[in-house]
This record gives structure tokens, sequence and C-alpha cells, in this order.
């Protein structure tokens, strides 16, 4: 008997009429969305996809965006017309986990390096970054931790945060993420959790409220 490769996931689809402008002038509240939380056969996550993007508008904003992880393949394929980008969180988060890996622990020390090279990265000055990464770019890694060099270098032409922020584009999936490490990598991931389509999406949909 064939075995169906499955997809757990999801995101969140909105316009630009459902975002609130913080005191910032930079982050938003998302008001109006509609949840798109997966579970099923990946064939058909295209199809999911597609639909809940045509339901809130796509095709009638002049702008489309889609914020991704870095497999922007998928998004391109069905929607290239759109602006493909990196979620913010991903190269921040990378920067974090290598700081800890190269500063041994050492909180003092990662912190504020990773900050700054995280909000150099937030302001598409992405040359600089590599070149302060340059000395470790073949630096062998532990598993689990990603070189923050050869990332950003690769997904540096969807990573222009500065002219995003300027057009108003959310840059980071934070809720997103978080629900994925929770109601994906915890509830459905580990030795001997058990679940069906059903109770899978509906845990995942709670998690992304």
């Amino acid at each position: 008997m064939p075995v169906n490769s499955y997809k757990i996931g999801g995101g969140i689809v909105f316009g630009s009429g459902g975002l609130r402008t913080r005191k910032d002038g930079i982050t938003h509240d998302i008001q109006k969305k509609e949840q798109a939380p997966y579970t099923g056969p990946a064939e058909e996550l295209k199809k999911y996809e597609f639909e809940r993007a045509a339901r809130n508008g796509y095709g009638k904003y002049e702008q489309a965006v889609i914020v991704s992880g870095g497999d922007t393949e998928h998004g391109e394929e069905l929607f290239p017309d759109a602006v493909q980008t990196l979620d913010f969180y991903h190269p921040a988060e990378n920067l974090y986990s290598f700081g800890k890996y190269l500063f041994q622990g050492d909180e003092k020390r990662r912190a504020p390096w990773a900050e700054e090279l995280a909000g150099l990265t937030r302001e598409s000055k992405a040359g600089e970054v590599l070149n302060r990464l340059e000395a470790y770019k073949e630096h062998k890694l532990p598993p689990g931790i990603v070189n923050p060099c050869t990332y950003i270098r690769h997904n540096r032409g969807k990573a222009d945060y500065g002219e995003y922020k300027r057009r108003g584009y959310c840059i980071g999936s934070e809720p997103i993420e978080s629900a994925n490490k929770t109601a994906v990598q915890r509830r459905c991931r580990q030795a001997g959790m058990l679940w069906n389509e059903t109770n899978a999406t509906g845990t995942y949909g709670s998690a992304i409220c």
C-alpha cells in the first residue's frame, strides 16, 4: 500500500485593510486575518493555499507579498506576480543560535552581538553583516546550527527589510513560527504522539489565533 506524503503547517492570510501600524511606525498588528492551518496530503496543499489567498483578495490587490521561511519555490509557483520575502524571524533566529554556539553560552557576549547583527539585517545592511561573519563562513557546526553567513548570502535577494518596511510590508511571522514549535514540533513529531488530520489541524489553528 503506497504511503502518502503529509504536510502539517499553516499560515495566515490578510490584506492591507486588516493592518494597523504601531506607534513605532514599523511593526503592525494584524486585526483582520484568516487562519490557514493545514494537515493533509502534500499534493493538496497548493490548492488549499491558493483558495485561501483568492478568498482574501489575491488578484485584486495592487501587490501581493509572500512571507516564507526561505523555500520560496513553492510561493513563486503559486503566486508568480508576488514579492517573495524571507521571514525576518529566520535570519534573526539563526544569528542568535549561532551566537550561542560561538560564545559558548556566554549570554553577556552573545546577546549584544546577535542583536546588533539582527538590527543591521533589519535595516538592509546585509553587506555589513556578511563582512562581520566572513571569518566564520567555513566553521564546521554541530547539527541544528545554521551558518548565518551562508544563509544570509543565499537569501539576500529576499531580505531587503528596510525597503519592505518603507513599503509597509510585514517582514515577520512570529505567531506562525511559535505555533509551529508548539503545535507541530512538540505535539505531532515527538515519539509516541498520536494524531489525525482533524485534531492536528485544530491544534495548529488554535495556536495561531
